[in-house]
């Protein structure tokens, strides 16, 4: 899976280089190609932070874990 610079690199790249447009048609179909492009790496941008999220929380609870532990179960929460 590709970092969030990356991807965010290829959106900057697709923006920056726009395709040839001569006919109407072909720009309503490069349009949609160009919207359709950056939909799918919004969503893979979006997933990545799920993930990413995901991980944090997972390593903010082992975390916690390890505290109460050093602190043994003194019936004193931190939390």
């Amino acid at each position: 899976m590709k970092s969030s610079k990356d991807l965010l690199r290829e959106i900057e790249y697709e923006l920056s280089n726009p395709r040839n447009k001569s006919p109407i048609r072909d720009t309503r179909v490069s349009r949609n190609t160009e919207i359709l492009k950056s939909e799918i790496l919004a969503d893979k941008i979006l997933e990545k932070i799920r993930s990413d999220k995901e991980k944090f929380l997972i390593d903010c609870r082992k975390i916690k874990t390890q505290i109460l532990q050093m602190l043994g179960d003194d019936g004193k929460k931190p939390f």
